[in-house]
């Protein structure tokens, strides 16, 4: 069961992003390396109506987080919204949604890194409720390596996640009973 279970964990990281042309949002959550400015690019491109960065320290402005950038110069800088409470995925999710229900959004880009999304597309998706269509994007750090096994900092990462997700998967559970 372990066994199975971390390759299946394994063999999502590899995953391409999901196909999407628009989303109402792009959701980014913070934390990782390159994280923002995929989100960015992606709404920047039009694929999302509004950009939601997600666990943002509660005094950033976008000047600090996309630094020597003009971003009024490209981007309807009133449609990005900066989520200062999360400092989880589950709060990043539960803020997101308060975000999702208030605008009426039914569809979202989900941008983490690849070795987070497994766990946090499942908590978006539980905290959703099937409400809202959730696109894949995850993003490569520096910090990843394809040969994780090999490597210290990209083992950590991965073994951590791992149990990460399935502390949360037996969380899930057990609250069902």
């Amino acid at each position: 069961g372990l066994f199975l279970s971390f390759s299946h964990f394994l063999r999502d990281l590899g995953s391409p992003a999901e196909e999407v042309s628009y989303a109402d949002a792009v959701v980014v959550l913070t934390g990782g390396f390159g994280r923002a400015e995929e989100g960015f690019n992606l709404f920047k491109e039009g694929k999302g109506g509004y950009l939601i960065i997600s666990g943002v320290e509660g005094s950033s402005r976008l000047i600090e987080i996309f630094p020597g950038k003009d971003l009024s110069a490209t981007v309807d800088t009133s449609r990005i919204l900066l989520d200062v409470e999360s400092r989880s995925t589950l709060d990043n999710a539960v803020n997101v949604k308060r975000i999702v229900d208030d605008k009426g959004f039914k569809s979202l880009v989900l941008v983490t890194s690849n070795y987070h999304m497994k766990r946090a597309y499942t908590i978006f998706g539980k905290v959703m409720d099937g409400d809202v269509k959730i696109y894949r994007h995850p993003v490569k750090g520096p910090n990843f390596r394809d040969d994780w096994w090999k490597h210290n900092k990209s083992s950590k990462l991965i073994l951590n996640e791992y149990f990460k997700y399935c502390g949360f998967y037996a969380w899930q559970r057990w609250a069902e009973l």
